[in-house]
């Protein structure tokens, strides 16, 4: 029985030849060769505008170099053994990469690690080939010559910085954020358990094998300074539930991935229950309710009237509707009404708390890759800035589905996480 890795490797057998220069313009494309030590480089390819299933890449080094070898990132990704050979006292090396399933998420196609036995040259030239799901070149990189980024020991110093892997363990998830970052920035790595599951092992290595020190930020969050190299994270969980909170809901247990934070806004008065037994974590909040807690957050300052018509003097969130409108923290939909009563979206959250971070003189430069999740064209323009920075801070994140859903309503689950993430990296401001 044939299986999809024997026809994919035939029909890529078909693309091992040397690639002939075309006449075509130079490519958009870049391919960053990130090194460490002299042995090894991870490759990886950026600028990229279509879905790529198939990848072939021609690279020249300057020096000779014997037994190459290639691992790709991609698990389920097949690729035959690389070839090498020597042209005028330079390497030229074939890798080869194709999968059943997209190989690059958005503009960026992490493509593996190059290895080799003595000391490993950088590159001088690369020609790419990029197959779309019928195995049929894209027509702009058949054969085209793509820009070279990166290169010295130590890997590329360009503004994209150095790639956080993820080796997702059972049992739990790991998130990072941001995913690629510069030498000297600091990484914030969210665990999350399964239901029944806690954290046994956390640890970080750089490309050479070194321990990352990881530093504990809260229940949930740890921190690393990035070295000048990728980082590798690694983890396990095993039985057994989270830090009790002594909490009074019956629809919520230490096992959910939201407790800690649940845990938090009510032993801290920002979120309340919807009865004295419940906290309802996949009911969704309103406009109001959110700007009252931020109100509460500064200790229910008083104010004026908000200017809405739709806000009462008499409204319970009128004072904090007021207040947020008076400091830049809402504008309201522009034709006089806030909404109050309305489902607040995801992408409405974060606008609200990044106008709140801003106003408390918060830290806002760190941003998420949303061209990570497929549904990142939803996001309205204006609130792009703030859904990549709630991104890249983890207040909010995708689904496994790799989708950020940020017309839908939030909800208290979600709410509840963003805040505690935000109360908590205000905390350390003080």
């Amino acid at each position: 029985m044939r299986t999809w890795k024997n026809v994919l490797a035939g029909l890529m057998a078909l693309c091992m030849i040397p690639m002939i220069p075309a006449a075509a313009a130079r490519s958009e494309i870049t391919l960053d060769w990130q090194s460490s030590g002299d042995r090894r480089a991870e490759l990886r390819l950026t600028g990229l505008e279509d879905s790529v299933y198939a990848v072939q890449l021609e690279v020249t080094l300057e020096g000779r170099c014997e037994e190459v070898s290639f691992s790709p990132d991609e698990e389920d990704a097949y690729s035959p053994e690389c070839r090498v050979t020597e042209e005028d006292g330079k390497t030229v090396v074939y890798v080869y990469l194709v999968s059943r399933a997209p190989l690059n998420g958005g503009s960026r196609l992490i493509l593996g690690t190059l290895q080799a036995d003595g000391a490993l040259p950088g590159p001088s030239e690369a020609w790419v080939t990029l197959l779309d799901r019928e195995l049929k070149p894209l027509p702009e990189a058949d054969q085209a010559e793509i820009a070279l980024r990166g290169g010295g020991t130590g890997g590329s110093s360009s503004e994209s910085g150095y790639r956080v892997r993820l080796e997702q363990p059972e049992h739990g998830t790991l998130r990072a954020s941001p995913t690629w970052a510069e030498e000297g920035e600091t990484v914030t790595v969210t665990v999350r358990p399964d239901a029944g599951y806690t954290l046994d092992t956390l640890e970080a290595e750089d490309l050479s094998g070194d321990t990352v020190r990881l530093r504990e930020k809260d229940a949930w969050r740890y921190t690393f300074t990035m070295p000048d190299s990728q980082v590798v994270v690694t983890a396990s969980f095993q039985k057994g539930g989270s830090a009790e909170w002594n909490l009074p809901f019956t629809d919520i247990t230490p096992e959910d991935w939201f407790y800690e934070a649940a845990g938090y806004v009510y032993q801290n008065g920002l979120m309340l229950g919807t009865t004295e037994t419940t906290f309802a974590p996949q009911v969704t909040t309103n406009r109001g309710m959110i700007v009252t807690i931020l109100h509460r957050l500064e200790g229910a300052p008083a104010a004026g009237t908000g200017g809405f018509t739709d806000v009462p003097a008499d409204m319970y969130c009128a004072s904090a509707v007021a207040w947020a409108n008076a400091n830049g923290i809402v504008n309201g939909y522009g034709n006089g009404k806030f909404g109050p009563r309305n489902t607040i979206t995801r992408q409405q959250l974060a606008a609200i708390l990044y106008r709140y971070a801003e106003f408390k003189g918060y830290s806002t430069g760190s941003r998420g890759d949303l061209t990570e999740y497929a549904d990142s064209t939803a996001i309205s323009a204006y609130a792009e800035e703030a859904m990549s920075w709630a991104v890249g801070n983890v207040l909010l994140f995708g689904d496994q589905a790799g989708l950020l859903s940020p017309q839908a309503g939030a909800t208290r689950a979600q709410a509840a996480f963003a805040l505690t993430g935000l109360c908590l990296d205000l905390a350390e401001t003080d």
